[in-house]
């Protein structure tokens, strides 16, 4: 299948969705093919498309949202924040905060990222769904990092050694153990 034919099945699929799901929003998948790392172009066209024939509807997620560092070198998280102003956009955790802390991170973190994205929702993993602590630590910290603004929770994260850095990050889920060797 050529990329033009590939670009047409995913614009004809975002129209059908439409047609048959005619109350519910458009998701689309930011991390994943078509439209990871690999197919660039044709992910802004897809995008563009999806925004230009139902632009209230259209929403794009990626599900790669982390606390282990900061994200925004992340083409996806790029992308969500590229858009943010003129589509819906949010995140999926990539993994739990209580069973996968190492590949997670920190909700702080999670946060951080999160609000710097200007995000509009956050989906957890369903055991962090299912504590009410969880979600209330995750609720009031998002509270608190919109009142104070990316650059000023991340100072506060700093102050308080919460901050993560890429150097900080030794989750590698290639090696045994998932942790640099």
């Amino acid at each position: 299948m050529s990329t033009l034919q590939f670009k047409a099945s995913w614009c004809t699929a975002i129209d059908r969705f439409a047609e048959i799901f005619p109350d519910k929003q458009l998701c689309l998948a930011a991390s994943s093919s078509p439209l990871g790392a690999d197919h660039e172009q044709m992910a802004e066209e897809i995008i563009e498309y999806g925004i230009s024939k139902h632009p209230e509807r259209f929403t794009i997620q990626t599900n790669q949202l982390h606390g282990r560092r900061d994200n925004s070198e992340l083409s996806s998280f790029e992308r969500i924040r590229k858009y943010k102003d003129r589509i819906h956009h949010g995140f999926q955790n990539l993994a739990g905060f209580k069973g996968s802390a190492e590949r997670q991170g920190t909700i702080e973190m999670t946060v951080y990222n999160f609000v710097l994205a200007g995000a509009e929702y956050l989906e957890v993993w369903n055991e962090d769904g299912e504590n009410a602590e969880t979600c209330r630590k995750i609720d009031s910290l998002i509270e608190e990092a919109r009142k104070l603004g990316a650059e000023k929770f991340k100072a506060k994260l700093m102050q308080e050694g919460k901050f993560r850095t890429a150097a900080d990050d030794h989750y590698q889920p290639n090696q045994p153990g998932g942790r640099k060797g």
